[in-house]
């Protein structure tokens, strides 16, 4: 199967499009949300625009942009990375050299043709990786931010649902504070790169846990630990493979 090039997916018409359509349709939620056309939106950002810039609607509404932003940044980076994982990194250069090498009758020179060629393939497949895991990996850490940016924000974003809770009591989420916002952070990031080892042995940055009573939160704290998990995973998945693959020295 021929799959896009990493320079065509990394081209200005691929991001404009991206960021154009993610960027659309999060103004567009923002002119249906204060306009009250859909009053469901309320749950998914609350808070005021009454306040100019220390709105605490129109702090919510950026981070949620750059959230999005970052995710357009994810998805590109999926896009370039997983055909060479799909394709097994492209081809495993050191069993296709072996196989050639030690079983099969050809002259010297039709050798050298052969793993010239699979030399230059596999070399098209390992550079697919690097892109693609150099931008995954940053955008994991965007997403890091922009994730403690929209808790922060919401903690501050009335009327809403108390987020957290502490010891199995509801934490009011004027008390919360932007540590315990980056320290519930650090749990939520341990829990998704160490498999919830540390929640088994009950270990925690800070005393902060999801109010599950607030279904849109939990579930958005749900997404970022699958997503982060992802990345995690195939990164370790393509790092291994590309390894792999090398031909000896």
């Amino acid at each position: 199967m021929n799959y896009p090039t990493v320079d065509q997916i990394l081209s200005k018409k691929t991001f404009v499009i991206s960021f154009g359509a993610a960027n659309g349709l999060l103004l567009l939620v923002l002119l249906l949300h204060t306009s009250q056309a859909i009053p469901q939106l309320s749950r998914l950002m609350p808070g005021s625009f009454h306040a100019g810039v220390h709105s605490t609607g129109l702090w919510l509404f950026l981070a949620l942009v750059l959230m999005a932003n970052v995710l357009v940044v994810l998805v590109i980076g999926f896009a370039v990375i997983f055909p060479a994982l799909l394709d097994g990194v492209g081809i495993d250069e050191r069993r296709v050299t072996r196989l050639l090498s030690e079983n099969t009758p050809i002259s010297r020179e039709a050798l050298q043709a052969c793993l010239a060629v699979v030399h230059r393939e596999a070399d098209i497949a390992r550079r697919r990786i690097a892109v693609g895991r150099s931008i995954i990996l940053a955008s994991a850490a965007g997403l890091i931010f922009t994730f403690a940016f929209v808790c922060d924000a919401l903690v501050h974003a009335p009327p809403r649902k108390p987020l957290f809770t502490s010891n199995a009591r509801v934490v009011e989420n004027v008390t919360v504070t932007d540590g315990d916002v980056w320290r519930f952070t650090a749990d939520q990031i341990a829990g998704a790169l160490a498999l919830d080892i540390p929640e088994l042995y009950d270990f925690h940055f800070g005393e902060l846990d999801n109010n599950v009573r607030s279904r849109t939160f939990t579930d958005f704290v749900f997404a970022f630990r699958a997503i982060l998990g992802w990345v995690a995973l195939t990164s370790i998945i393509v790092t291994i493979r590309d390894w792999r693959s090398r031909p000896d020295k």
